[in-house]
């Protein structure tokens, strides 16, 4: 009788300390590169929503107050209550302590009413970052163009850094510019923007 001999198996290594750790390094980079990725989109959403709401807000804004209205409320009156009571923020947007309206990335808004001349209000937002002020800039210009404190779409831009002012009355403002705006732009209260816009109802 013939005994064949088995097969000889090599016994399998597993990784050693160095294998290990450069393994683990890759890992962490695509990790890394996907939690960035991720990041990236989710802040470009928020200043999109937040860019959203604010036009939202301008419209019904629009809805609630006449040009007859304005000049009944009176030129330099805060018309933020009045708006906070009506709703026409966002519903997500809670009310700050000052009574302004705070968004999800803590943008704190506010309004006033001016009737001087031609009925128009201003749309105050402070403590943002140095993206949101271009991003707000650059797409809440789009919906622009009417000229200097008249009609009845955005008039006016301002850009408040504390002594510093920048100013736009010709729309829209392209990111470029609002990125020379907004540089150095940073969330507190003393740097702000103001967005001028004309009422649409004279009754």
């Amino acid at each position: 009788m013939t005994i064949r001999a088995g097969r000889h198996q090599t016994p399998r290594r597993g990784f050693n300390l160095i294998e290990a750790a450069i393994v683990l390094g890759v890992v962490g980079v695509v990790l890394g590169g996907i939690w960035t990725a991720a990041s990236v989109v989710t802040n470009k959403m928020q200043l999109n929503t937040e860019c959203k709401g604010v036009i939202s807000t301008v419209n019904n804004i629009q809805n609630l107050i006449s040009r007859r209205d304005a000049m009944l409320i009176g030129d330099g009156v805060s018309i933020t209550a009045l708006g906070v009571s009506a709703k026409v923020f966002p519903s997500d947007w809670v009310v700050a302590p000052n009574g302004r309206a705070r968004d999800p990335l803590g943008g704190i808004h506010g309004l006033t009413n001016y009737d001087g001349g031609a009925p128009r209000f201003n749309y105050i937002i402070s403590n943002i970052s140095s993206a949101a002020c271009v991003n707000l800039i650059s797409k809440i210009s789009l919906a622009g163009g009417s000229g200097y404190y008249s009609g009845n779409g955005l008039n006016y831009i301002t850009r408040m850094m504390g002594a510093s002012m920048w100013y736009a009355t010709t729309f829209p403002v392209t990111p470029e510019q609002a990125a020379t705006a907004c540089a150095g732009f940073i969330n507190d209260t003393t740097n702000y923007i103001v967005f001028t816009f004309g009422y649409t109802r004279n009754n």
